[in-house]
């Protein structure tokens, strides 16, 4: 399966949802950085598996915060694995804090 793959996706999918409007990002020339991923399997996805992820921000700080990712096989609700990214900004290539835009707009998450 693919989980960094979907766990990437997950990822983008919060942001669309947390970002006030669409282009800010691109327009502010801020990235995206990924600092750590990890996964931990607890039982494999199969071919044609319908997988939910959640994606869960926590330990958010000055530059940074960590999304956790529970993915969950819909037919039976099992949890098959979790994952981690710690995630950071840049601008201009250089380390920036957490968008204020991204904290305002985002506080039901984070």
């Amino acid at each position: 399966a693919r989980y960094f793959d979907w766990q990437g996706m997950a990822r983008e999918e919060f942001f669309n949802k947390v970002v006030p409007e669409p282009n800010f990002l691109l327009k502010e020339n801020i990235k995206l950085v990924t600092i750590e991923a990890q996964i931990k399997y607890f039982k494999e996805a199969l071919l044609f598996d319908e997988v939910q992820i959640e994606a869960i921000p926590c330990s958010v700080k000055i530059t940074t915060f960590e999304l956790l990712f529970k993915f969950v096989k819909v037919s039976n609700n099992e949890l098959i694995a979790e994952g981690r990214q710690k995630i950071g900004f840049t601008k201009n290539n250089k380390v920036i804090r957490i968008p204020i835009e991204i904290l305002k707009s985002g506080r039901e998450y984070i």
